[in-house]
C-alpha cells in the first residue's frame, strides 16, 4: 500500500507536467493508471470492506452513463474519463487513509510531487522563451502559469501546496519533543524536521505571488492565515508553544489579513489597480448572466458533457463577444456543473461532495488522541477550490481536478480510521 501512495503522487506529477492532461490523448492515458492504481488498492484493501457509499456512487455514474446524460460522445469522451479517474483515485485516497499508516507516506509524496512542480514551474517561468501573438498573451506571458497556461489555475494549485505544508508542519509541532527544547532550539529543530515543508511553502508561496492571480493569492492568503491561527491557537492552548501569547497571535495574524486584503483590493492604494478589478468583476458578472440564461434552457438534465464549447459558441454575439470568444470555461464551478448536467446533476454531485466531507467533519469533533491536522487541511483546500471556482476554472483542468479527488479521499478515509479508532472495542 506504501508503493500506491508513491504512485499516485508521482502519477499526478506527471500529469500536472503534461498541460494538466488537459487533452482527450492525455486524459485516456492518466485515466489508465489511476485506474490501474484503484483495481490494486482495492484488491488488497478487499472489495467486502468498502463502505456502501462507493457502490451507491459506482450505481450513478453508471446510470448517469446508461442515460446518455453526457453528450456527444466524440466530445464527451474526455470530461466522462477525468471524471470516472476522479472516483477511481478518490476511492484509492480512501483505502490509503483508512490504513492511516501508508496515509504519511502519500502526505509527504505528495509534498515532494508538489515541491518538484513548483521548483519547476518558478525555473520554466524565467527560462522559457515565447512570442505572444496578441495583448492577452503578452499579459499571460508575464505572469507564472506553470504547464497549464493559466495563471489562475496554477494559483489554486500552488495554494493547496501551501495548506499541505503547513498542516504537515504542525503535526511536527505537537511532537511532544517539542516540549523538552529551549525556546530557541524549537525553531531550529522544527526546520530541520520539515525541511521539505518549509520548502515547499517558501517555493509555492513565490510562484503563488508570480501567478499574479488576484483572487488566488488573497483566497490563499486568507485560509492559509486561518489554518496558521487555529493551529497555534490550539499549540498554545495544550501548551506545546508556551513561548507564545494567543493575544498576541490573534492580534498579528488579524494585522497580517487586513493588510493583505488592503493590498489585493486597491493594489498598494492605486487608483487603476482598483479599477482593473471593477471591470474584471463587471466582465465576468456578463458572462454569469448569459451562462444563466444558457442553463435555463435544459434547467433539469443539461445538456450533456462536452457541450459546453459548443453552447458558448451558439450564445455569442456581437455584445458579449469579447469576453466569451476564447473562453473554454464557464469560470464559475456551479454554473458550469449546471450547463452540462442540469440541477439534478448538481444535486448528485452535491451528495458526493457532502457524503466524503461529512465524516471529516465528524472525525474532528470525536475525542481521540489521534492527530487530525490532515482533515483540517482537507477542509481549507475545499474551501479553497470552492471560492476560486466561483470566479476561475481550475477544476475543469483533470490534474488539478485529480489532485483534489486525492486529498478528499484520502482525508475521508482517515476520518473512517478516526471515527472507528474512538469507538469502544467489544470484546
Amino acid at each position: 500500500m506504501h508503493c500506491i501512495a508513491i504512485a499516485v503522487p508521482l502519477w499526478l506529477l506527471m500529469a500536472h507536467l503534461d498541460h494538466g492532461s488537459d487533452t482527450a490523448s492525455t486524459t485516456a492515458i492518466y485515466s489508465a493508471g489511476f485506474g490501474v492504481l484503484a483495481l490494486l488498492s482495492i484488491t488488497l484493501f478487499g472489495f467486502r470492506r468498502l463502505p456502501n457509499t462507493t457502490l451507491l456512487i459506482a450505481v450513478i455514474f453508471l446510470f448517469w452513463l446508461s442515460m446518455g446524460w453526457f453528450g456527444p460522445w466524440s466530445q464527451a469522451r474526455a470530461e466522462v474519463q477525468a471524471l470516472a479517474s476522479a472516483g477511481a483515485i478518490a476511492l484509492t485516497g480512501y483505502v490509503i487513509g483508512w490504513r492511516a499508516r501508508p496515509l504519511t507516506t502519500a502526505w509527504i509524496s505528495l509534498i515532494i510531487t508538489l515541491l518538484c512542480f513548483s521548483a519547476l514551474a518558478f525555473y520554466f517561468h524565467f527560462t522559457a522563451v515565447s512570442e505572444p501573438t496578441n495583448a492577452r498573451d503578452v499579459v499571460f506571458d508575464s505572469r507564472l502559469s506553470g504547464e497549464f497556461g493559466s495563471p489562475n489555475t496554477a494559483a489554486t494549485l500552488f495554494a493547496v501546496s501551501i495548506i499541505l505544508a503547513i498542516s504537515h508542519v504542525f503535526v511536527r509541532v505537537q511532537d511532544t519533543q517539542m516540549n523538552r527544547l529551549t525556546t530557541s532550539n524549537k525553531i531550529h529543530w522544527l526546520t530541520q524536521k520539515e525541511i521539505l515543508s518549509f520548502l515547499l511553502v517558501l517555493v509555492a508561496l513565490t510562484c503563488l505571488i508570480l501567478t499574479r492571480s488576484r483572487a488566488g493569492i488573497l483566497i490563499g492568503f486568507l485560509l492559509a492565515l486561518f489554518l496558521i491561527a487555529l493551529e497555534l491557537h490550539r499549540s498554545v492552548r495544550h501548551g506545546r508553544l508556551k513561548f507564545l501569547k494567543r493575544r498576541a497571535v490573534s492580534t498579528g495574524l488579524t494585522i497580517i489579513a487586513l493588510a493583505l486584503i488592503v493590498i489585493a483590493i486597491f493594489g498598494g492604494l492605486n487608483p487603476q489597480h482598483v479599477t482593473a478589478i471593477g471591470s474584471d468583476v463587471q466582465g465576468r458578472l456578463k458572462l454569469f448572466d448569459v451562462y444563466w440564461d444558457i442553463w435555463l434552457t435544459e434547467p433539469y438534465l443539461g445538456h450533456g458533457l462536452g457541450s459546453f464549447n459548443r453552447l458558448n459558441d451558439e450564445f455569442t454575439t456581437l455584445e458579449n463577444a469579447s469576453g466569451m470568444v476564447r473562453n473554454g470555461a464557464a469560470h464559475n464551478i456551479i454554473l458550469q456543473w449546471l450547463i452540462q448536467q442540469g440541477a439534478i446533476g448538481l444535486a448528485l454531485m452535491s451528495a458526493i461532495l457532502i457524503a466524503c466531507l461529512v465524516p471529516i467533519i465528524r472525525a474532528l469533533n470525536v475525542r481521540a488522541s489521534i492527530p487530525r491536522h490532515f482533515l483540517r487541511a482537507v477542509l481549507v483546500i475545499s474551501a479553497i477550490i470552492f471560492f476560486h471556482g466561483m470566479g476561475d476554472y481550475a477544476m475543469e483542468i483533470p490534474s488539478v481536478m485529480w489532485t483534489y479527488a486525492f486529498i478528499l479521499g484520502l482525508g475521508s478515509g482517515f476520518a473512517k480510521y478516526v471515527i472507528d479508532s474512538a469507538q469502544p472495542k467489544h470484546e
